[in-house]
C-alpha cells in the first residue's frame, strides 16, 4: 500500500461512492475497481460491500481506512511543521468542520480575515449537521470542529456563541394555537430536533400541523417570507429576511431556549503551528463564553 492508495481510501470514506470517488481522483471506474482488488489480494479479506446507493466498508475496510485517515493528517501536521520551521510567514494546510449555520453567518468573514494576516495557508472546510461533522471529527477527518450543541467531548472545547432558538413567522402569531397553523419544517440535525421535539411535547397535547418538511434554510424562510406558514430556525437565519415576527422559545419557566455553538480540537493541537495560530485567531474574535 502506497500514498495514493491512503488517498484513495480517504476520499471511498469520505464519499462511500465509486463514481464519485473516481470522479474526485480523476480516474476511470474501471480503474477504481482494480485498485480494490489490490487492496484486497495484498491484505488478504473483502474491504467494501456494494449497495444499491453506494458501498459500506467491511469492519476490515473500515480499519484500514481510518489507518488512512490517520496517516494522512499525521502526514499534514508533520509537513506543517517542517515548513514553518525555517520561515517566519505561516505555511500548509487546515481542515476544519463547520455546522451549517456558522458557515453560512460567520465562518466566510472569518476565514477571510485569518487569509488576509495569512495568505499561505491553505483551509479547506466541510459544512453540514453537527451531528454527521462530530463523528467525522472523531474519526480524524478535520483538525478543527465549529459545532452547534454540546457534544460528549473530553478534550478542548470552546463555546464561542449562543442564541436564541426562535418561531418566524409573516404574521402575528397567537403561540396558544400554533398546532392549528402550518408548520414549515426544517430537516435539522437529531440533536437539535429532539430538543424541539421535547419543548413541543412540553407545550402542546397536539401534534404539530407540518405542512412541508425542507433540507434547506433558505428556502424554509422564503416560504415563510411569503405567508405559507411558519418556521423554527437560530436567531441568525432571520438575519436575511427583516420584517418577520420572531418569538423566541421558553421553557415553562419563562427561560429562553438557547443554541450553543462550540469549537472543538483536541488538546495536541498545540503541535501544530497553523492550528495553534487559527485557535487564538477565533477566540480573539469571539471571546468564549464560560461552559
Amino acid at each position: 500500500m502506497n500514498n495514493n492508495d491512503l488517498l484513495f481510501l480517504k476520499i471511498l470514506a469520505d464519499e462511500h461512492n465509486l463514481t464519485k470517488t473516481a470522479k474526485k481522483l480523476f480516474i476511470s471506474q474501471p480503474a477504481i475497481t482494480d485498485k480494490i482488488k489490490k487492496l484486497e489480494k495484498e491484505f488478504g479479506t473483502k474491504l467494501i460491500i456494494r449497495k444499491p446507493r453506494g458501498i459500506e466498508f467491511t469492519p476490515e475496510g473500515d480499519i484500514l481506512a481510518q489507518y488512512a485517515i490517520r496517516t494522512l493528517m499525521e502526514f499534514e501536521k508533520t509537513k506543517d511543521l517542517i515548513t514553518n520551521m525555517h520561515t517566519d510567514e505561516l505555511h500548509g494546510s487546515l481542515h476544519i468542520s463547520c455546522s451549517n449555520v456558522f458557515a453560512k453567518y460567520h465562518l466566510p468573514k472569518l476565514l477571510s480575515d485569518f487569509q488576509k494576516l495569512y495568505p499561505k495557508v491553505e483551509i479547506t472546510f466541510k459544512s453540514g449537521f453537527s451531528t454527521n461533522l462530530y463523528r467525522d471529527f472523531l474519526r480524524g477527518e478535520s483538525q478543527l470542529a465549529i459545532l452547534r450543541g454540546d457534544h460528549l467531548w473530553s478534550q478542548e472545547k470552546k463555546l464561542l456563541l449562543q442564541e436564541p432558538l426562535c418561531i418566524f413567522s409573516a404574521f402575528p402569531l397567537d403561540l396558544d394555537n400554533l398546532p392549528e397553523v402550518p408548520y414549515i419544517h426544517y430537516s435539522t440535525d437529531p440533536n437539535l430536533q429532539t430538543l424541539l421535539d421535547e419543548w413541543w411535547g412540553n407545550n402542546y397535547q397536539k401534534k404539530p400541523h407540518i405542512v412541508t418538511d425542507i433540507d434547506s434554510m433558505d428556502t424554509g424562510m422564503k416560504l415563510v417570507q411569503n405567508g405559507l406558514g411558519y418556521t423554527i430556525l437560530s436567531e441568525s437565519c432571520g438575519s436575511d429576511t427583516p420584517g418577520l415576527y420572531k418569538y423566541p422559545l421558553k421553557l415553562l419557566n419563562k427561560d429562553i431556549i438557547y443554541r450553543k455553538t462550540l469549537l472543538y480540537y483536541r488538546s495536541y493541537c498545540n503541535s501544530s503551528l497553523i492550528v495553534k495560530t487559527f485557535i487564538y485567531f477565533i477566540l480573539k474574535k469571539y471571546r468564549p463564553i464560560p461552559l
